[in-house]
């Protein structure tokens, strides 16, 4: 990574003059920025793989489903075990491709029946929660509306930057 000096340096040196017919890094971040804190810290975490995002998501999104009366902690359980969900998405058994090679044969992965999508069990949520089954099955239900929450705000962004891109 160069230094900060050779880094300012270059950009005091480059232009910043927009082309209608070139679309450039300094657009898209441009456009990225518009998006709501929440989001652009998601697409942060997964798609830039920043680490650094992930904590002040996660408590945007436990302030955004705390509820009168519960305690801050098991809200965060939640919205810790719904994010780390959204992130890990790709079906492990396929690589997210939705196919797997079995001898010289393309066939549909069937972890995933063809989605790509990886799909956690109650099991698997109860020790990431460290809670009992029984706890995490009354849970299901917010889980999937947490789910859906990102999924949306994922969309949001995407149509956010793109409308701002000026590409629709």
């Amino acid at each position: 990574m160069p230094n900060l000096r050779e880094s300012v340096a270059a950009a005091l040196n480059s232009s910043l003059d927009s082309d209608e017919m070139h679309e450039r890094p300094i657009d898209r971040l441009g456009a990225f920025s518009k998006s709501k804190r929440l989001g652009t810290l998601l697409w942060r975490v997964k798609y830039d793989n920043d680490a650094k995002s992930y904590k002040p998501a996660l408590l945007l999104l436990t302030r955004f489903f705390l509820r009168r009366g519960e305690g801050r902690k098991f809200v965060e359980t939640i919205c810790k075990c719904a994010l780390d969900e959204w992130l890990m998405d790709k079906c492990k058994h396929c690589g997210g491709s939705g196919q797997v090679l079995h001898g010289q044969v393309l066939i549909t992965c069937t972890s995933c029946n063809g989605t790509s999508i990886q799909r956690f069990t109650d099991r698997q949520r109860a020790k990431a929660m460290h809670m009992k089954i029984e706890q995490v099955e009354k849970l299901n239900k917010r889980l999937g509306l947490i789910h859906d929450f990102l999924g949306d705000i994922d969309r949001k962004v995407n149509v956010k930057t793109n409308i701002e891109l000026e590409r629709i």
